[in-house]
């Protein structure tokens, strides 16, 4: 079981790992999980949330793979809050009616009901259908919206990509910091 004040995720009941075939089935219950310390841990600051979860992992380990069937989370008690801050790149739904419209609902999105359903497939595939019902106050005269979305991606592409990225970065903060002393070494040599 893991514990913090944000929340716990324990085992539904006892489960056993078979050593010999690396197999185990465990129903992961998730309990009183804060979206805010979610987004604080994974988020890139772009979305701020508040509300809590509760849901339902079951996750299969067979050899190296690990999936999870059938998955569900969704808001517990009173709703809660979904704040997405534009960013210059959503310009590129300027075009798509549909996708403007859902970047100004979530820029203050008030659900009443968050859930969602997810696996995960050994080959690294991660789908989620999100489901949200409530209402922005600027949008519409703040009439109530309801609406899926439905996300796709590959974690292991995902975790492949972002560490490229941190590689790059890391080359190029590298770079930068030598060219940084190189100046200051020409500097305290009077330019020579």
């Amino acid at each position: 079981m893991m514990n913090s004040v944000d929340g716990v995720v324990r085992s539904a009941g006892e489960f056993e790992l078979a050593l010999e075939t690396w197999e185990a089935d465990v129903d992961l219950q998730l309990e009183d999980i804060r979206l805010a310390h979610m987004l604080d841990l994974y988020g890139d600051g772009v979305l701020e949330a508040v509300g809590v979860i509760e849901g339902n992992l079951p996750v299969s380990v067979r050899d190296d793979d690990i999936f999870i069937n059938e998955g569900w989370a969704k808001n517990k008690d009173l709703g809660g809050y979904i704040r997405y801050r534009m960013q210059a790149t959503d310009k590129l739904a300027d075009g798509h009616e549909q996708a403007n419209f859902a970047f100004r609902l979530l820029t203050d999105f008030n659900y009443s009901d968050l859930g969602a359903k997810l696996s995960l497939t050994p080959n690294g595939d991660l789908i989620i259908n999100l489901h949200l019902d409530g209402h922005n106050p600027e949008v519409m005269d703040g009439q109530r919206v309801v609406f899926n979305v439905n996300v796709e991606q590959n974690i292991f592409e995902m975790v492949k990509t972002w560490r490229m990225t941190e590689q790059y970065l890391n080359a190029a903060g590298q770079r930068l910091e030598k060219n940084r002393t190189n100046r200051n070494k020409t500097d305290q040599n009077g330019g020579k």
